[in-house]
């Protein structure tokens, strides 16, 4: 019995890998990152997206929840299986999840298949300590991808909204020595073109790494992301971008999908709703927080994952 790894894409990986690590070496197979693996009799492979189970349909996979699991009422029906509970995972073996609201959801869905909550197995080395702390007056700025295909308003980016107001704002930032930096979702390759002319003008640090932002930044500004949730576990400061009604998309107040929308701002943060919001606001007095969503956050994730991919497969527990 062997467990593989296949990712497509970097983040992907960058979530599936720390649990492949702690398994057991007898095992532990091989990586795949880019290319796909050769079916091999007795190999299970530990996949991070779902791009990648439609990938290896044919290939038992366990799957290991890439972001906070978040979903959303009244999805497309073709875009229904990239959110956590969705349809199309008849090859998934397991379900690896960061809290037990994404348990619930697969085990609706597919309640003969094991789900278990370990918490976010790539965040292990900052809930454990063992990275640096960040600097207390460095702020990341970030905005979710225009996700118009879904058909939820929810998903669509704010960038629009803000993006003409933030030279400004940012200079104001700068003014009261915060350093400022960008970065992007994998799929809003506009926004890092946007961050690099941007700072042709000294006003942002563009960050490509989502682990230097962890690493870097005390407070995150976004619209919509499953780093918003990373924040909020390790007690840094967040600000909610709302969208209002600009070229008539909003996020609507009396839609509640969880997550985001809109149970995670109650834990901490200040949401804001228009670009001169975001100029008033003294990033130096955010409300506290005081809570996040993951089950566990104790740099112990990818342990409980690797435990459970061993119960998963009927192997030697580590």
């Amino acid at each position: 019995m062997q467990v593989d790894l296949y990712a497509s894409e970097r983040h992907y990986l960058d979530h599936a890998l720390p649990v492949w690590d702690k398994l057991p070496d007898e095992i532990r197979g091989n990586v795949y990152f880019g290319r796909i693996p050769r079916r091999q009799e007795g190999h299970t492979i530990l996949v991070a997206g779902y791009k990648d189970v439609g990938t290896l349909a044919h290939y038992p996979v366990i799957y290991v929840e890439h972001g906070a699991g978040q979903s959303y009422l009244g999805l497309d029906p073709s875009v229904q299986p990239f959110y956590s509970g969705g349809p199309q995972h008849r090859n998934v073996v397991g379900f690896i999840c960061p809290n037990e609201e994404v348990v619930s959801r697969w085990n609706a869905r597919y309640p003969d298949k094991p789900a278990v909550a370990v918490g976010c197995p790539r965040l292990d080395p900052w809930h454990a300590k063992l990275r640096g702390e960040p600097d207390e007056r460095t702020v990341a700025i970030t905005f979710h991808w225009d996700a118009q295909s879904t058909g939820v308003p929810e998903t669509t980016s704010a960038f629009e909204d803000y993006c003409q107001d933030l030279p400004d704002i940012i200079a104001r930032w700068r003014a009261l020595d915060w350093t400022v930096i960008g970065h992007h979702h994998p799929r809003h390759r506009r926004l890092a073109e946007y961050w690099r002319e941007t700072g042709l003008r000294n006003l942002v640090e563009y960050v490509e790494d989502v682990s230097e932002v962890l690493d870097r930044a005390s407070i995150l500004v976004a619209d919509n992301t499953s780093v918003q949730a990373e924040f909020l576990s390790l007690g840094r400061g967040v600000v909610w971008l709302n969208r209002t009604s600009k070229n008539g998309h909003k996020y609507r107040r009396d839609i509640e999908h969880g997550g985001r929308f809109w149970h995670w701002p109650t834990l901490g943060g200040q949401s804001v709703d228009t670009p001169t919001d975001l100029a008033m606001l003294d990033l130096s007095n955010l409300p506290p927080v005081t809570g996040h969503p993951y089950t566990f956050a104790d740099g112990r994730a990818s342990e409980r994952a690797a435990l459970s991919v061993c119960r998963i497969i009927g192997a030697s527990q580590p």
